[in-house]
Order: structure tokens, then C-alpha cells, then sequence
């Protein structure tokens, strides 16, 4: 029997390469999955990251607390952005469909600080560590979630998923307690936000795979944050 030689091998590799990325993720195989997932994964980790620092640095610096909560105009100012930021990326996308990145990146950073400022504001204002504790959990639940895609042999259900979401979220949340020897941490809170948040992310992830292409990770990442899957 003849063997087909290396090269041959190699190009039909990349013939179906090529072909899957006309082809919804969800239809390929796990380790084509997993390599999408892990780029939005990274991405969502380095973005709850930033707001986590953010939000931090407000919050801790001496006064500005006070002066949001002083002037209540900037409360009903910041909430609604994320609203307004929606409806442009909307805008966006009926203009360019199928999505232009070089058009909706510049839109999607500017939803990003509508929801940061928004967030914020609600910290501010509530006097509450809530948002940055959650946002600390969140970065590091999505940065193991990068981990758990370096493995291409398994898919994990919803349910495990869920369960593993959990049981991160509550020891993240005590090894944040005690790298920032916090006594009064709002434990139940940081882990019920976190876990819910965390999961939400993995359902869009997921559900999204099966409309999108491999090429499309950064408009999946896009619709994470401005888009119900439904």
C-alpha cells in the first residue's frame, strides 16, 4: 500500500483550515474550540483586570468618593451610559453588517468606559468594594478558564461548568480576602456576583460559537459585552 507522503498530509491540514473558518466554531472540533475560546477568554481577563484596578484606585483615593456623592447629577449621568453605548454599537453594526472591526473596535471601547463609568459611579456612590472585589474574582476565574483551554479533549457541560465557576470563585475570594488582609469581606456578595458574571461570560462564549467563525473571535468578544444571547 502506498503512504501518502508529509506535504500531502500538511496541505490537506490547511485545505481544512481554511474551509473551517467559513464554518461555525461550534461545527469544528474541540481543539479548534478551545483555541477560540482561549483568545476570548485572555481578552475578557485583561478587560475586568483593568476595571478591577480602576475602580480600585477611585475608590481608595482620598475625596473622590465624597464628591460623587455629593453631587448626585453624575449617578444619573454615568448609569444610563451602557444604554446609549448599546444603541451606537448597534448603529454600527445595521451600517456594516457583516461587523467591520476597523468600525466596531473604536465603538466597543467606548461601550467598555460607558460600562466602567457606570459601574464605578453605582461603587462610588453606594460606598460599596463590591464592584472591584467582583472584578478581581472575575479577571481570575477567566484567566483559569484560559488554562482549562489549553486541553483539547474535553468540553465541559454548562452544569460542571457552573460547579467549577463556584468552587473558583470561592477560594479566588479567599485568597483575595487574604492578600488584601481584609476582615470584612463581603464574601457571599463577591462570590454570588462573581460566579454569575462568570458564567454568563462562558454561556455567550459557547452560545455565540455556534453563529460565528473562527476568524470572529473579536466580534464574539464585542458581543459578550453588548449582546443577550437568545
Amino acid at each position: 500500500m502506498r503512504s501518502i507522503p508529509m506535504e500531502e498530509d500538511d496541505s490537506m491540514d490547511d485545505a481544512d483550515d481554511e474551509g473551517n473558518l467559513k464554518m461555525a466554531v461550534g461545527a469544528t472540533n474541540t481543539k479548534k474550540k478551545m483555541i477560540y475560546s482561549r483568545k476570548i477568554f485572555a481578552v475578557v481577563s485583561v478587560i475586568f483586570l483593568i476595571y478591577a484596578i480602576g475602580n480600585m484606585t477611585l475608590f481608595i483615593t482620598p475625596g473622590v468618593r465624597e464628591f460623587v456623592q455629593q453631587f448626585k447629577i453624575f449617578l444619573y449621568l454615568c448609569v444610563p451610559l451602557p444604554i446609549i453605548s448599546k444603541i451606537l454599537i448597534s448603529g454600527v453594526e445595521r451600517v456594516s453588517h457583516p461587523p467591520k472591526l476597523h468600525l466596531i473596535i473604536p465603538v466597543f471601547l467606548v461601550h467598555l468606559l460607558a460600562i466602567f463609568l457606570s459601574a464605578t459611579t453605582l461603587s462610588l456612590t453606594f460606598d460599596t468594594e463590591l464592584v472591584y472585589f467582583s472584578c478581581f474574582i472575575i479577571f481570575m476565574n477567566t484567566g483559569q478558564l484560559v488554562f482549562y483551554t489549553l486541553q483539547n479533549y474535553l468540553v465541559l457541560t454548562p452544569l460542571k461548568m457552573l460547579i467549577l465557576l463556584i468552587a473558583t470563585s470561592s477560594l479566588n475570594s479567599i485568597f483575595l480576602q487574604i492578600l488584601l488582609s481584609i476582615f470584612v469581606f463581603p464574601y457571599f456578595e463577591v462570590v454570588t456576583l462573581s460566579t454569575i458574571i462568570s458564567f454568563y461570560i462562558h454561556f455567550n462564549n459557547a452560545f455565540f460559537m455556534n453563529h460565528l467563525s473562527s476568524c470572529d473571535w473579536p466580534v464574539a468578544t464585542v458581543w459578550i459585552f453588548s449582546r443577550v444571547p437568545v
